[in-house]
Protein backbone atom coordinates (compact mmCIF):
# COMPACT_ATOMS: atom_id res chain seq x y z
CA UNK A 1 0.00 0.00 0.00
CA UNK A 2 1.30 3.15 -1.12
CA UNK A 3 1.85 5.98 1.56
CA UNK A 4 -0.86 8.29 -0.56
CA UNK A 5 -3.25 5.03 0.20
CA UNK A 6 -2.70 4.99 3.41
CA UNK A 7 -3.56 8.90 4.17
CA UNK A 8 -6.56 8.54 2.16
CA UNK A 9 -7.55 5.52 4.28
CA UNK A 10 -6.83 7.50 7.77
CA UNK A 11 -8.77 10.53 6.68
CA UNK A 12 -11.76 8.16 5.35
CA UNK A 13 -11.64 6.34 8.78
CA UNK A 14 -11.38 9.38 11.23
CA UNK A 15 -14.66 10.79 9.54
CA UNK A 16 -17.36 11.29 11.70
CA UNK A 17 -19.69 8.83 10.20
CA UNK A 18 -20.96 5.28 10.16
CA UNK A 19 -18.17 3.28 8.12
CA UNK A 20 -18.53 -0.24 5.92
CA UNK A 21 -16.29 -2.95 7.07
CA UNK A 22 -16.48 -4.94 4.17
CA UNK A 23 -15.73 -1.31 1.47
CA UNK A 24 -12.79 -0.38 3.95
CA UNK A 25 -11.20 -3.84 3.86
CA UNK A 26 -10.04 -3.59 0.06
CA UNK A 27 -7.07 -1.14 0.75
CA UNK A 28 -6.41 -1.97 4.27
CA UNK A 29 -4.58 -5.64 3.96
CA UNK A 30 -1.23 -4.24 3.89
CA UNK A 31 -0.24 -4.76 8.19
CA UNK A 32 -1.81 -7.44 10.88
CA UNK A 33 -1.42 -11.02 9.99
CA UNK A 34 1.89 -11.36 9.01
CA UNK A 35 1.88 -15.76 8.72
CA UNK A 36 -0.14 -18.61 9.90
CA UNK A 37 -0.39 -21.61 11.74
CA UNK A 38 -2.94 -24.48 12.02
CA UNK A 39 -3.31 -27.14 14.73
CA UNK A 40 -5.38 -30.20 14.44
CA UNK A 41 -7.86 -30.81 16.97
CA UNK A 42 -10.23 -34.26 17.39
CA UNK A 43 -13.07 -34.52 19.01
CA UNK A 44 -15.78 -34.34 16.04
CA UNK A 45 -19.40 -35.88 17.30
CA UNK A 46 -20.27 -38.95 15.16
CA UNK A 47 -24.04 -39.11 15.58
CA UNK A 48 -24.08 -41.70 12.41
CA UNK A 49 -21.95 -44.09 11.51
CA UNK A 50 -21.82 -46.77 8.65
CA UNK A 51 -19.17 -49.03 7.62
CA UNK A 52 -18.40 -49.25 3.93
CA UNK A 53 -16.19 -52.43 4.15
CA UNK A 54 -14.57 -54.56 6.57
CA UNK A 55 -11.90 -51.32 6.74
CA UNK A 56 -13.90 -48.58 6.28
CA UNK A 57 -16.20 -46.09 8.15
CA UNK A 58 -18.61 -43.10 6.73
CA UNK A 59 -19.69 -41.24 9.49
CA UNK A 60 -21.53 -37.92 10.01
CA UNK A 61 -18.33 -35.74 12.26
CA UNK A 62 -20.59 -32.27 13.21
CA UNK A 63 -20.90 -30.59 9.79
CA UNK A 64 -19.11 -32.82 7.79
CA UNK A 65 -19.26 -36.49 6.33
CA UNK A 66 -15.98 -38.43 6.57
CA UNK A 67 -14.62 -41.51 5.48
CA UNK A 68 -12.07 -42.95 7.70
CA UNK A 69 -10.04 -46.09 8.10
CA UNK A 70 -10.16 -48.44 11.52
CA UNK A 71 -7.11 -46.85 12.27
CA UNK A 72 -8.55 -43.28 12.67
CA UNK A 73 -6.96 -42.15 9.32
CA UNK A 74 -9.44 -39.56 7.27
CA UNK A 75 -9.42 -40.22 3.53
CA UNK A 76 -12.41 -38.28 2.33
CA UNK A 77 -14.31 -35.68 3.81
CA UNK A 78 -17.39 -34.00 2.19
CA UNK A 79 -18.08 -30.33 3.04
CA UNK A 80 -21.37 -28.13 2.70
CA UNK A 81 -24.02 -29.76 5.26
CA UNK A 82 -25.85 -26.70 6.29
CA UNK A 83 -26.36 -28.06 10.30
CA UNK A 84 -24.85 -30.79 12.07
CA UNK A 85 -24.82 -34.26 10.60
CA UNK A 86 -27.35 -36.75 11.83
CA UNK A 87 -27.42 -39.48 9.82
CA UNK A 88 -25.73 -40.75 6.53
CA UNK A 89 -26.49 -42.80 3.76
CA UNK A 90 -24.60 -44.45 0.74
CA UNK A 91 -26.18 -45.56 -2.07
CA UNK A 92 -25.87 -49.96 -2.73
CA UNK A 93 -24.06 -48.61 -6.35
CA UNK A 94 -21.40 -46.39 -3.64
CA UNK A 95 -22.48 -43.40 -6.43
CA UNK A 96 -23.76 -41.10 -3.79
CA UNK A 97 -23.52 -39.76 -0.20
CA UNK A 98 -25.89 -38.13 1.14
CA UNK A 99 -26.76 -36.86 4.88
CA UNK A 100 -29.47 -35.85 7.11
CA UNK A 101 -28.89 -32.49 8.84
CA UNK A 102 -30.11 -30.62 11.71
CA UNK A 103 -31.46 -31.97 15.16
CA UNK A 104 -35.21 -31.61 13.47
CA UNK A 105 -33.77 -32.77 9.74
CA UNK A 106 -34.38 -29.27 8.09
CA UNK A 107 -31.92 -30.66 4.78
CA UNK A 108 -30.54 -33.65 3.17
CA UNK A 109 -27.47 -32.60 1.37
CA UNK A 110 -25.74 -34.93 -1.78
CA UNK A 111 -22.66 -35.63 -2.47
CA UNK A 112 -21.14 -37.24 -5.63
CA UNK A 113 -19.05 -40.03 -3.58
CA UNK A 114 -16.30 -40.84 -6.45
CA UNK A 115 -15.69 -36.70 -6.86
CA UNK A 116 -16.54 -35.06 -3.44
CA UNK A 117 -18.71 -32.67 -5.33
CA UNK A 118 -21.93 -31.16 -3.53
CA UNK A 119 -24.77 -32.82 -6.03
CA UNK A 120 -28.10 -31.32 -4.62
CA UNK A 121 -29.85 -30.20 -1.31
CA UNK A 122 -33.17 -30.93 -0.78
CA UNK A 123 -34.91 -28.90 2.37
CA UNK A 124 -37.98 -29.38 4.50
CA UNK A 125 -39.31 -29.81 8.35
CA UNK A 126 -38.59 -32.98 9.57
CA UNK A 127 -36.84 -35.15 6.64
CA UNK A 128 -35.81 -38.66 6.82
CA UNK A 129 -35.16 -41.23 3.93
CA UNK A 130 -32.49 -43.28 2.49
CA UNK A 131 -31.33 -45.02 -0.54
CA UNK A 132 -34.18 -47.31 -2.97
CA UNK A 133 -33.83 -49.25 -6.56
CA UNK A 134 -30.10 -48.72 -6.98
CA UNK A 135 -29.66 -45.17 -6.54
CA UNK A 136 -32.82 -43.21 -6.31
CA UNK A 137 -33.03 -41.43 -3.21
CA UNK A 138 -36.34 -41.51 -0.82
CA UNK A 139 -37.14 -38.73 1.16
CA UNK A 140 -39.84 -38.23 3.33
CA UNK A 141 -41.21 -34.30 4.52
CA UNK A 142 -44.46 -34.94 6.83
CA UNK A 143 -46.41 -37.25 4.97
CA UNK A 144 -44.95 -37.04 1.73
CA UNK A 145 -42.66 -39.57 0.07
CA UNK A 146 -40.51 -38.77 -2.47
CA UNK A 147 -38.32 -40.92 -5.12
CA UNK A 148 -35.48 -38.44 -6.02
CA UNK A 149 -33.45 -39.31 -9.64
CA UNK A 150 -30.25 -37.64 -8.02
CA UNK A 151 -28.30 -37.55 -11.69
CA UNK A 152 -31.09 -35.41 -13.29
CA UNK A 153 -32.89 -33.88 -10.64
CA UNK A 154 -36.78 -35.64 -11.54
CA UNK A 155 -38.58 -36.95 -8.77
CA UNK A 156 -42.15 -38.89 -8.06
CA UNK A 157 -44.10 -39.76 -5.75
CA UNK A 158 -43.47 -43.15 -3.60
CA UNK A 159 -46.88 -44.58 -2.12
CA UNK A 160 -47.41 -44.11 1.44
CA UNK A 161 -49.94 -46.35 3.08
CA UNK A 162 -49.79 -44.75 7.01
CA UNK A 163 -50.88 -41.16 5.42
CA UNK A 164 -51.33 -38.90 7.98
CA UNK A 165 -49.74 -40.95 10.57
CA UNK A 166 -46.03 -41.51 8.69
CA UNK A 167 -43.54 -40.83 11.28
CA UNK A 168 -40.44 -41.77 9.88
CA UNK A 169 -38.82 -44.34 7.09
CA UNK A 170 -35.80 -46.49 6.90
CA UNK A 171 -34.66 -48.52 4.07
CA UNK A 172 -32.17 -51.43 3.74
CA UNK A 173 -28.52 -51.17 3.01
CA UNK A 174 -29.45 -52.68 -0.53
CA UNK A 175 -32.28 -50.64 -1.39
CA UNK A 176 -34.37 -53.22 -2.24
CA UNK A 177 -36.50 -52.99 1.21
CA UNK A 178 -38.65 -49.88 2.88
CA UNK A 179 -40.07 -50.08 6.72
CA UNK A 180 -43.00 -47.05 6.89
CA UNK A 181 -43.45 -46.18 10.87
CA UNK A 182 -46.34 -44.63 12.71
CA UNK A 183 -46.56 -44.20 16.43
CA UNK A 184 -47.97 -47.83 16.98
CA UNK A 185 -47.35 -49.61 13.12
CA UNK A 186 -44.69 -50.96 10.99
CA UNK A 187 -45.32 -51.66 7.01
CA UNK A 188 -42.77 -53.39 5.21
CA UNK A 189 -42.93 -52.41 1.69
CA UNK A 190 -40.75 -53.24 -1.31
CA UNK A 191 -38.42 -50.35 -3.24
CA UNK A 192 -41.79 -49.77 -5.80
CA UNK A 193 -44.02 -49.30 -2.43
CA UNK A 194 -45.83 -52.29 -2.67
CA UNK A 195 -47.24 -53.42 0.93
CA UNK A 196 -45.58 -56.84 1.52
CA UNK A 197 -46.12 -56.94 5.64
CA UNK A 198 -48.10 -54.75 8.40
CA UNK A 199 -46.61 -55.20 11.88
CA UNK A 200 -47.98 -54.24 14.95
CA UNK A 201 -45.18 -52.16 17.20
CA UNK A 202 -46.53 -50.35 20.31
CA UNK A 203 -44.88 -47.07 20.91
CA UNK A 204 -42.18 -47.84 18.15
CA UNK A 205 -38.59 -45.71 18.24
CA UNK A 206 -35.43 -46.86 16.17
CA UNK A 207 -36.43 -49.46 13.24
CA UNK A 208 -33.63 -51.26 11.00
CA UNK A 209 -33.18 -54.05 8.59
CA UNK A 210 -30.52 -57.20 8.85
CA UNK A 211 -28.06 -57.39 6.04
CA UNK A 212 -30.15 -59.22 3.41
CA UNK A 213 -32.99 -57.10 5.06
CA UNK A 214 -34.75 -60.95 6.08
CA UNK A 215 -35.05 -59.91 9.66
CA UNK A 216 -36.70 -56.30 11.04
CA UNK A 217 -36.10 -54.94 14.75
CA UNK A 218 -37.85 -51.90 16.22
CA UNK A 219 -37.90 -50.61 19.90
CA UNK A 220 -40.85 -50.04 21.98
CA UNK A 221 -42.29 -48.79 24.85
CA UNK A 222 -41.58 -51.82 26.94
CA UNK A 223 -39.39 -54.19 25.04
CA UNK A 224 -37.49 -54.09 21.53
CA UNK A 225 -38.85 -56.52 19.00
CA UNK A 226 -36.87 -58.51 16.22
CA UNK A 227 -38.92 -60.19 13.47
CA UNK A 228 -38.19 -63.17 10.82
CA UNK A 229 -39.89 -61.19 8.12
CA UNK A 230 -40.18 -64.63 5.95
CA UNK A 231 -41.37 -66.54 8.46
CA UNK A 232 -42.78 -64.27 10.77
CA UNK A 233 -41.19 -65.70 14.28
CA UNK A 234 -40.58 -63.38 16.52
CA UNK A 235 -38.06 -62.33 19.61
CA UNK A 236 -39.40 -60.24 22.36
CA UNK A 237 -36.46 -58.79 24.42
CA UNK A 238 -38.34 -58.30 27.57
CA UNK A 239 -37.33 -55.12 29.98
CA UNK A 240 -35.58 -53.20 26.95
CA UNK A 241 -37.72 -50.06 26.89
CA UNK A 242 -34.36 -48.55 27.50
CA UNK A 243 -32.40 -49.52 23.60
CA UNK A 244 -32.45 -46.63 21.61
CA UNK A 245 -29.47 -47.92 19.22
CA UNK A 246 -29.06 -51.77 17.74
CA UNK A 247 -27.22 -53.11 15.16
CA UNK A 248 -27.56 -56.52 13.20
CA UNK A 249 -24.54 -58.77 13.54
CA UNK A 250 -23.92 -61.00 10.29
CA UNK A 251 -27.59 -61.68 9.81
CA UNK A 252 -27.46 -64.38 13.12
CA UNK A 253 -27.20 -62.33 16.32
CA UNK A 254 -28.24 -58.13 17.44
CA UNK A 255 -26.59 -55.95 19.53
CA UNK A 256 -28.51 -53.18 21.43
CA UNK A 257 -27.40 -50.46 23.65
CA UNK A 258 -29.23 -49.60 26.75
CA UNK A 259 -28.65 -46.68 29.54
CA UNK A 260 -26.47 -48.77 31.20
CA UNK A 261 -26.57 -52.37 29.71
CA UNK A 262 -25.47 -53.94 26.33
CA UNK A 263 -27.65 -56.46 25.40
CA UNK A 264 -26.53 -59.43 22.60
CA UNK A 265 -29.08 -61.67 21.14
CA UNK A 266 -28.77 -64.58 19.24
CA UNK A 267 -31.28 -64.69 16.42
CA UNK A 268 -31.31 -68.52 16.30
CA UNK A 269 -32.47 -69.49 20.00
CA UNK A 270 -33.52 -66.13 20.98
CA UNK A 271 -31.09 -66.15 23.78
CA UNK A 272 -30.72 -62.79 24.98
CA UNK A 273 -26.87 -61.80 27.24
CA UNK A 274 -27.28 -58.48 28.79
CA UNK A 275 -23.73 -57.59 30.33
CA UNK A 276 -23.14 -53.56 32.06
CA UNK A 277 -22.30 -51.06 28.84
CA UNK A 278 -18.35 -50.56 28.78
CA UNK A 279 -19.03 -48.00 26.03
CA UNK A 280 -18.09 -45.22 28.63
CA UNK A 281 -20.70 -42.61 27.05
CA UNK A 282 -23.40 -41.98 25.48
CA UNK A 283 -23.99 -43.99 22.11
CA UNK A 284 -25.44 -41.96 18.94
CA UNK A 285 -25.24 -44.47 16.88
CA UNK A 286 -23.84 -48.11 15.51
CA UNK A 287 -23.21 -50.20 12.98
CA UNK A 288 -21.34 -53.87 12.20
CA UNK A 289 -19.25 -54.74 9.20
CA UNK A 290 -20.09 -58.07 7.24
CA UNK A 291 -16.97 -59.37 9.52
CA UNK A 292 -19.38 -58.62 13.09
CA UNK A 293 -17.03 -55.86 13.84
CA UNK A 294 -19.14 -53.14 15.90
CA UNK A 295 -18.92 -49.45 15.64
CA UNK A 296 -20.40 -47.08 18.07
CA UNK A 297 -20.41 -43.63 17.34
CA UNK A 298 -20.25 -41.19 20.19
CA UNK A 299 -19.89 -37.26 21.20
CA UNK A 300 -15.76 -38.70 21.01
CA UNK A 301 -16.11 -39.94 17.41
CA UNK A 302 -16.15 -43.69 16.79
CA UNK A 303 -15.15 -46.89 18.62
CA UNK A 304 -14.28 -49.67 17.12
CA UNK A 305 -14.93 -52.75 18.66
CA UNK A 306 -16.74 -54.15 21.62
CA UNK A 307 -15.86 -53.71 26.14
CA UNK A 308 -12.53 -53.09 27.12
CA UNK A 309 -10.77 -54.07 23.66
CA UNK A 310 -12.66 -51.09 21.52
CA UNK A 311 -10.18 -48.41 20.25
CA UNK A 312 -11.46 -44.88 19.71
CA UNK A 313 -10.60 -42.72 16.84
CA UNK A 314 -11.46 -39.63 17.41
CA UNK A 315 -13.00 -37.78 14.37
CA UNK A 316 -11.40 -33.87 13.24
CA UNK A 317 -13.36 -31.39 14.74
CA UNK A 318 -15.20 -29.26 12.12
CA UNK A 319 -14.95 -26.13 13.92
CA UNK A 320 -13.85 -25.36 18.39
CA UNK A 321 -16.42 -24.54 20.53
CA UNK A 322 -13.93 -23.66 23.36
CA UNK A 323 -10.65 -22.32 23.25
CA UNK A 324 -8.64 -20.22 25.59
CA UNK A 325 -5.10 -20.05 26.50
CA UNK A 326 -3.54 -21.72 29.81
CA UNK A 327 0.60 -21.61 30.06
CA UNK A 328 1.54 -20.21 26.77
CA UNK A 329 -0.57 -22.32 24.75
CA UNK A 330 -4.01 -22.77 23.13
CA UNK A 331 -5.93 -25.41 24.93
CA UNK A 332 -9.50 -26.94 24.39
CA UNK A 333 -11.24 -29.48 25.13
CA UNK A 334 -10.74 -32.76 24.02
CA UNK A 335 -12.87 -36.08 23.40
CA UNK A 336 -12.35 -37.18 27.38
CA UNK A 337 -13.58 -34.12 28.90
CA UNK A 338 -10.34 -32.64 29.73
CA UNK A 339 -8.85 -29.62 28.65
CA UNK A 340 -5.33 -30.59 26.03
CA UNK A 341 -2.85 -28.10 24.93
CA UNK A 342 -1.84 -27.86 20.96
CA UNK A 343 0.31 -31.27 20.67
CA UNK A 344 -2.89 -32.73 22.44
CA UNK A 345 -1.45 -33.74 25.88
CA UNK A 346 -4.45 -33.07 29.14
CA UNK A 347 -3.64 -30.26 31.29
CA UNK A 348 -6.32 -30.57 33.08
CA UNK A 349 -8.54 -33.15 35.18
CA UNK A 350 -12.13 -34.43 33.53
CA UNK A 351 -14.35 -31.26 33.51
CA UNK A 352 -18.11 -32.18 32.83
CA UNK A 353 -20.74 -29.78 31.41
CA UNK A 354 -18.87 -27.16 30.11
CA UNK A 355 -21.09 -23.98 29.70
CA UNK A 356 -17.91 -21.45 28.51
CA UNK A 357 -14.32 -21.11 28.85
CA UNK A 358 -12.14 -18.36 28.63
CA UNK A 359 -9.29 -16.87 29.95
CA UNK A 360 -6.71 -13.89 29.84
CA UNK A 361 -2.99 -13.55 30.59
CA UNK A 362 -3.61 -14.33 33.93
CA UNK A 363 -5.87 -17.17 34.30
CA UNK A 364 -8.19 -19.93 32.56
CA UNK A 365 -12.06 -19.60 33.84
CA UNK A 366 -14.23 -21.81 32.69
CA UNK A 367 -17.95 -22.62 34.01
CA UNK A 368 -19.87 -25.99 34.33
CA UNK A 369 -23.12 -26.81 36.43
CA UNK A 370 -23.27 -25.05 39.36
CA UNK A 371 -20.00 -23.43 39.54
CA UNK A 372 -17.28 -21.58 38.11
CA UNK A 373 -13.53 -22.06 38.51
CA UNK A 374 -9.99 -21.49 37.28
CA UNK A 375 -7.40 -23.27 35.98
CA UNK A 376 -3.99 -23.71 37.88
CA UNK A 377 -1.37 -25.90 38.10
CA UNK A 378 -3.01 -28.33 36.28
CA UNK A 379 -6.16 -28.37 39.01
CA UNK A 380 -9.65 -26.86 38.90
CA UNK A 381 -10.15 -24.53 41.10
CA UNK A 382 -13.77 -23.45 42.10
CA UNK A 383 -14.21 -20.04 42.37
CA UNK A 384 -18.17 -19.49 43.09
CA UNK A 385 -20.92 -21.63 43.45
CA UNK A 386 -24.76 -21.63 42.35
CA UNK A 387 -27.61 -23.41 42.90
CA UNK A 388 -28.96 -23.30 39.42
CA UNK A 389 -26.86 -26.21 37.06
CA UNK A 390 -27.85 -25.58 33.94
CA UNK A 391 -25.00 -24.44 32.20
CA UNK A 392 -25.77 -24.41 28.12
CA UNK A 393 -26.57 -20.90 27.81
CA UNK A 394 -23.19 -19.70 29.75
CA UNK A 395 -21.23 -16.64 28.85
CA UNK A 396 -17.76 -16.08 31.02
CA UNK A 397 -16.72 -12.09 30.45
CA UNK A 398 -12.98 -11.34 31.25
CA UNK A 399 -11.38 -8.59 31.05
CA UNK A 400 -7.32 -8.74 30.71
CA UNK A 401 -5.84 -7.28 34.14
CA UNK A 402 -8.36 -7.63 35.80
CA UNK A 403 -9.30 -10.58 38.86
CA UNK A 404 -12.68 -10.75 38.06
CA UNK A 405 -15.45 -12.41 35.53
CA UNK A 406 -18.88 -11.88 34.69
CA UNK A 407 -21.05 -14.72 34.29
CA UNK A 408 -23.97 -14.79 32.08
CA UNK A 409 -26.67 -17.41 32.72
CA UNK A 410 -29.73 -17.22 30.59
CA UNK A 411 -30.16 -13.24 31.52
CA UNK A 412 -29.30 -13.04 35.01
CA UNK A 413 -25.49 -11.52 35.56
CA UNK A 414 -22.97 -12.51 38.44
CA UNK A 415 -19.90 -10.75 39.24
CA UNK A 416 -17.08 -13.81 40.09
CA UNK A 417 -14.36 -12.52 42.45
CA UNK A 418 -11.67 -15.16 44.08
CA UNK A 419 -12.13 -15.27 47.62
CA UNK A 420 -15.82 -13.54 48.00
CA UNK A 421 -18.97 -14.81 47.35
CA UNK A 422 -20.91 -14.59 44.00
CA UNK A 423 -21.89 -10.50 43.72
CA UNK A 424 -25.65 -10.42 41.97
CA UNK A 425 -25.82 -7.01 40.95
CA UNK A 426 -29.28 -4.97 42.27
CA UNK A 427 -30.03 -4.00 38.10
CA UNK A 428 -34.03 -3.63 39.04
CA UNK A 429 -34.43 -0.03 38.32
CA UNK A 430 -32.85 -0.93 34.52
CA UNK A 431 -35.68 -0.58 31.66
CA UNK A 432 -37.41 -3.60 31.52
CA UNK A 433 -35.52 -4.82 28.40
CA UNK A 434 -33.96 -7.83 29.01
CA UNK A 435 -29.62 -8.17 29.53
CA UNK A 436 -27.64 -9.65 26.96
CA UNK A 437 -24.11 -8.79 28.24
CA UNK A 438 -22.09 -7.54 31.36
CA UNK A 439 -18.46 -6.51 31.43
CA UNK A 440 -16.04 -5.89 34.14
CA UNK A 441 -13.31 -3.24 34.71
CA UNK A 442 -10.03 -4.52 34.90
CA UNK A 443 -10.05 -2.92 38.58
CA UNK A 444 -12.59 -5.59 39.37
CA UNK A 445 -15.03 -2.04 40.46
CA UNK A 446 -17.52 -1.11 37.51
CA UNK A 447 -19.77 -3.84 35.65
CA UNK A 448 -21.00 -2.78 32.30
CA UNK A 449 -24.27 -3.84 31.26
CA UNK A 450 -25.54 -3.95 28.10
CA UNK A 451 -29.23 -4.46 27.26
CA UNK A 452 -31.37 -5.15 24.51
CA UNK A 453 -32.86 -2.12 23.62
CA UNK A 454 -29.34 -0.37 23.58
CA UNK A 455 -28.98 0.67 26.79
CA UNK A 456 -25.38 0.72 28.32
CA UNK A 457 -25.21 1.15 32.30
CA UNK A 458 -22.78 1.11 34.53
CA UNK A 459 -22.69 -0.63 38.04
CA UNK A 460 -20.18 0.30 40.95
CA UNK A 461 -19.07 -2.62 42.46
CA UNK A 462 -19.78 -1.92 46.48
CA UNK A 463 -21.84 0.79 46.72
CA UNK A 464 -24.42 -0.35 44.36
CA UNK A 465 -24.64 2.67 42.38
CA UNK A 466 -26.62 2.47 39.03
CA UNK A 467 -26.24 4.93 36.54
CA UNK A 468 -27.37 4.99 32.39
CA UNK A 469 -24.21 5.45 30.33
CA UNK A 470 -25.57 5.19 26.59
CA UNK A 471 -28.47 5.12 24.71
CA UNK A 472 -27.61 2.72 21.96
CA UNK A 473 -29.37 3.11 18.86
CA UNK A 474 -30.90 -0.11 17.75
CA UNK A 475 -31.00 -3.75 19.67
CA UNK A 476 -27.94 -4.42 21.54
CA UNK A 477 -25.87 -7.47 21.34
CA UNK A 478 -22.74 -7.73 22.98
CA UNK A 479 -20.31 -6.15 24.77
CA UNK A 480 -16.46 -6.67 25.69
CA UNK A 481 -14.12 -4.51 27.61
CA UNK A 482 -10.41 -3.87 26.93
CA UNK A 483 -7.57 -2.70 29.34
CA UNK A 484 -7.81 0.51 29.25
CA UNK A 485 -11.60 0.84 29.80
CA UNK A 486 -12.49 1.24 26.18
CA UNK A 487 -16.00 -0.78 25.34
CA UNK A 488 -17.05 -2.35 22.03
CA UNK A 489 -20.60 -2.72 21.52
CA UNK A 490 -21.92 -4.76 18.78
CA UNK A 491 -25.75 -3.76 17.51
CA UNK A 492 -28.47 -4.37 14.85
CA UNK A 493 -29.56 -0.97 13.40
CA UNK A 494 -32.39 -1.50 10.34
CA UNK A 495 -31.01 -4.84 9.51
CA UNK A 496 -27.44 -4.16 9.37
CA UNK A 497 -25.07 -5.06 12.57
CA UNK A 498 -22.92 -2.07 13.60
CA UNK A 499 -19.34 -2.11 15.76
CA UNK A 500 -19.24 1.22 17.90
CA UNK A 501 -16.52 1.87 20.35
CA UNK A 502 -17.01 3.73 23.96
CA UNK A 503 -13.69 5.39 24.91
CA UNK A 504 -13.01 5.19 28.90
CA UNK A 505 -15.60 7.87 30.51
CA UNK A 506 -17.57 8.60 27.03
CA UNK A 507 -21.49 8.80 27.21
CA UNK A 508 -21.38 7.46 23.48
CA UNK A 509 -19.64 5.89 21.06
CA UNK A 510 -16.44 7.66 19.29
CA UNK A 511 -16.49 5.81 16.07
CA UNK A 512 -19.16 3.29 14.58
CA UNK A 513 -18.48 0.61 11.94
CA UNK A 514 -21.13 -1.76 9.96
CA UNK A 515 -20.43 -5.19 10.05
CA UNK A 516 -21.72 -7.87 7.00
CA UNK A 517 -25.14 -8.13 7.44
CA UNK A 518 -25.41 -12.32 6.14
CA UNK A 519 -25.22 -14.49 8.74
CA UNK A 520 -26.38 -14.31 11.96
CA UNK A 521 -25.89 -13.07 15.58
CA UNK A 522 -24.70 -15.89 16.87
CA UNK A 523 -22.18 -15.98 14.45
CA UNK A 524 -20.58 -12.58 15.38
CA UNK A 525 -17.92 -12.51 18.06
CA UNK A 526 -15.25 -10.07 19.19
CA UNK A 527 -12.15 -9.82 21.90
CA UNK A 528 -9.69 -7.09 22.73
CA UNK A 529 -6.20 -7.52 22.86
CA UNK A 530 -4.21 -7.88 26.06
CA UNK A 531 -3.16 -4.20 25.65
CA UNK A 532 -6.47 -3.21 24.45
CA UNK A 533 -4.87 -1.65 21.09
CA UNK A 534 -6.66 -3.93 19.01
CA UNK A 535 -9.65 -5.59 18.66
CA UNK A 536 -10.57 -8.94 16.85
CA UNK A 537 -13.80 -9.75 15.31
CA UNK A 538 -15.35 -12.53 13.68
CA UNK A 539 -18.33 -11.83 11.31
CA UNK A 540 -20.80 -14.11 9.66
CA UNK A 541 -18.94 -17.00 11.52
CA UNK A 542 -16.52 -17.55 9.09
CA UNK A 543 -14.43 -14.42 8.79
CA UNK A 544 -11.79 -12.59 11.12
CA UNK A 545 -11.32 -8.91 11.18
CA UNK A 546 -8.48 -7.14 13.33
CA UNK A 547 -9.09 -3.50 13.46
CA UNK A 548 -6.99 -0.65 15.38
CA UNK A 549 -9.16 0.33 18.85
CA UNK A 550 -8.94 3.63 18.52
CA UNK A 551 -9.76 4.20 14.55
CA UNK A 552 -11.37 1.17 13.90
CA UNK A 553 -9.38 0.78 10.66
CA UNK A 554 -9.02 -2.60 9.54
CA UNK A 555 -5.87 -4.16 10.03
CA UNK A 556 -6.04 -7.19 8.20
CA UNK A 557 -8.95 -9.41 7.17
CA UNK A 558 -8.98 -13.73 7.21
CA UNK A 559 -11.02 -15.92 6.24
CA UNK A 560 -13.37 -17.14 4.99
CA UNK A 561 -12.69 -20.45 7.26
CA UNK A 562 -14.03 -23.96 6.25
CA UNK A 563 -16.68 -23.81 9.19
CA UNK A 564 -18.56 -21.39 10.98
CA UNK A 565 -17.08 -20.57 14.51
CA UNK A 566 -17.45 -17.99 17.30
CA UNK A 567 -14.07 -18.69 19.05
CA UNK A 568 -10.99 -16.53 19.45
CA UNK A 569 -8.24 -16.68 21.78
CA UNK A 570 -5.12 -14.15 22.46
CA UNK A 571 -2.18 -14.78 23.80
CA UNK A 572 -0.95 -13.41 26.67
CA UNK A 573 1.66 -11.38 24.93
CA UNK A 574 -0.68 -10.26 22.62
CA UNK A 575 1.64 -11.24 19.26
CA UNK A 576 -0.42 -14.15 18.27
CA UNK A 577 -4.65 -14.89 17.74
CA UNK A 578 -6.39 -17.96 17.55
CA UNK A 579 -9.87 -18.67 15.87
CA UNK A 580 -11.32 -22.26 16.15
CA UNK A 581 -11.76 -23.26 12.71
CA UNK A 582 -9.65 -23.94 9.82
CA UNK A 583 -8.74 -22.01 6.81
CA UNK A 584 -8.28 -25.29 4.61
CA UNK A 585 -8.32 -29.17 4.82
CA UNK A 586 -9.43 -30.58 8.85
CA UNK A 587 -7.29 -28.16 10.92
CA UNK A 588 -9.57 -26.80 13.71
CA UNK A 589 -7.29 -24.34 14.90
CA UNK A 590 -6.11 -21.46 13.09
CA UNK A 591 -2.85 -19.28 14.72
CA UNK A 592 -1.99 -15.73 13.56
CA UNK A 593 0.55 -14.13 14.36
CA UNK A 594 -0.35 -10.50 14.88
CA UNK A 595 2.45 -7.88 13.57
Amino acid sequence: MSPESRSSLKRRLLRPTLLTLAASVTTALAVGFTSQRSVPVSGGTARSVLWLSDTELLSGADSRVVVTDTKGTVSRVYRGASDEVSAVWMSPERRWVASLNGWSGTEVTVWDAGTGELARRIRGEYLTGGFVQGDLLLVQSGENLSLWNLQNGERRPFPNPLGDDLTGVVTSRDGQRVALKSENTVVVTDAAGQVLQKLNAPGVGSVGFSANHEWLAFTGDKYTTAQHLPSGRTIRIPESWDVEQFTFVQDQGLFMFGEDTFYAVELATGKVERTPAKVGEAVLSTDTSSRGTLATGSYGGIRVGTGDGSSLLPLPAASVYWLAVHAGQFVTLGVDDRLVDEQGRPVSPVIRNVGDLTSTSGALWFSTSGSVSQLQGGQAKVVATFRDDDPSRDRLNVTEGGAGAVLERGRALRIVLPGRAPISPDLSKLSTSYLVGGALSADDRTLNVLQNDGTLSEYTVGTGRLRTVADLPGQGLQLAMGRGGSRAVISLTQGQYTLSILPPGATGPSRSITLPSSGMALDLNMRFSPDGKKLAVISQGRNVWLLDTATLSVLAKAGPFVDSTRTLAWSADGRELAVGAGLSGDDAITVFTVK
